[in-house]
């Protein structure tokens, strides 16, 4: 059994820190790229389990907490005084978990705790039920934070994760339970059956991190879809236009042939609706948007195209002093939320207040989005510093701003939301460069 527990030992090692990566990732920008995770958390866990391995004295356990901390710092980006402040959290929650897991098997299996210190069925049972636990309860804390990243529709990935759960604390039970009951089983049967528990372990995140990034893969694809869409109407109103000035020019003679003979029967009603028709093609080419970026023309000519249907009256300001090096995906879900927002609040307030003022620029190193709309107080409330919606449902109405937040923070930036005096001001400021 003792290369079994080794084993098991190295494994736990591996699901906390996989467990610290994931907590602290939603707080922080990591400063390496996704393919070395896998890497750090590698060198961690065989780290974590060295130090284990030299002493279970209190200062090593502590030395290794302070170690882990380190790693942190030198990982992630942000302040250090909230670095320490989240990693103390993370920590308080894990003794919490453990200390709950290994009450309730002491009261149900009248056990006393140096069972739970010993490598017994026991100890294995409490690590199980606290790890697993706690790594559920992370996915499920991090699900709430970045609702966009982890949104997912379908039914079969959360029955999955429900199913993995369960055929974990079945097999736990029945390892308990045979011991227990004391029932005569073969050592080798046993260490199977120890062995399977800890690769379940391995299995759910496996699959669970599987799943999320085919998830965040098709999210990409529908996006890039979206963004195909919309610039192919964009290009097909703009060869309208253009097709449309270039007919206007061609007849231009016979227009104003039409134009005289109005004039000189006196016929000022028929000239009227002749020149209204005539002019009906100039006027659309106001709503061809021409930003330097073919992506930003085609989502605000997009939201001009929605917002019109709802008498809403867009203003725009571009000013782009350098190249825009965000990645297109992102630039679609800022401005496109941003500007959904603003049309849905617009929708609520009397029709000659509906206006929108949207600018979009670079300065230096950085992108800025300053949006504008009238808005009814009542609409959104305060919450801290981020102003949240006071709607109903909260969830699918949250979900705009959330993933507006989410882009920001990715790109070390800062938003800025403010109700005055009946409009709804939001800011946006971030770094203008590529971020995978």
């Amino acid at each position: 059994m003792d290369m079994i527990w080794e084993f098991i030992n190295f494994t736990v090692n591996i699901v906390e820190t996989v467990i610290i990566f994931k907590y602290v990732e939603t707080f922080f920008v990591k400063k390496y790229t996704e393919n070395k995770n896998w890497i750090w958390i590698t060198i961690i866990s065989i780290l974590s389990y060295s130090i284990c391995n030299i002493s279970e004295n209190f200062l090593w356990k502590f030395m290794l907490y302070i170690i882990i901390l380190l790693f942190v710092v030198i990982l992630f980006e942000g302040n250090i005084g909230k670095k320490l402040v989240v990693w103390l959290s993370l920590l308080i929650g894990v003794i919490a978990i453990e200390n709950i897991a290994v009450l309730i098997l002491m009261v149900l299996f009248n056990q006393p705790v140096i069972v739970f210190i010993d490598n017994t069925i026991f100890r294995l049972v409490a690590i199980l039920i606290s790890k697993i636990s706690l790594y559920f309860l992370i996915l499920g804390y991090v699900n709430r934070k970045e609702h966009r990243l982890l949104e997912v529709k379908n039914k079969s990935f959360v029955v999955t994760l429900v199913a993995l759960f369960f055929v974990n604390i079945i097999v736990i039970m029945v390892l308990v339970l045979m011991v227990y009951k004391k029932v005569n089983t073969q050592d080798n049967l046993m260490n199977i059956m120890v062995f399977s528990c800890a690769m379940i372990c391995i299995l759910a995140i496996c699959i669970y991190e599987s799943m999320l990034k085919q998830n965040n893969e098709q999210m990409d694809i529908r996006l890039l879809s979206q963004q195909k869409d919309l610039q192919y109407k964009y290009v097909n109103a703009i060869e309208t236009s253009i097709d449309e000035m270039k007919r206007i020019k061609h007849d231009f003679s016979n227009h104003m042939m039409c134009i005289m003979g109005y004039l000189e029967t006196n016929k000022y009603s028929d000239l009227k609706k002749y020149l209204t028709k005539l002019f009906n093609p100039i006027e659309n080419t106001d709503e061809i948007i021409v930003t330097g970026h073919p992506v930003i023309s085609s989502m605000i000519y997009s939201k001009i195209i929605e917002a019109k249907k709802g008498n809403i009256k867009i203003k725009l300001a571009t000013s782009f002093e350098s190249l825009i090096n965000i990645e297109d995906i992102d630039l679609c879900i800022l401005i496109g939320n941003i500007l959904d927002n603003a049309i849905e609040a617009c929708m609520h307030v009397e029709e000659d207040k509906r206006e929108i003022m949207l600018c979009i620029q670079t300065k230096c190193d950085w992108f800025l989005i300053d949006c504008i709309n009238r808005t009814k107080n009542q609409i959104f409330v305060r919450k801290g510093s981020i102003i949240k919606t006071s709607k109903e449902d909260k969830v699918n109405h949250g979900i705009g701003l959330r993933n507006v937040e989410s882009i920001v923070k990715k790109h070390k930036g800062e938003i800025a939301i403010d109700i005055i005096e009946g409009n709804y001001i939001i800011k946006v400021t971030m770094i203008n460069d590529y971020v995978n």
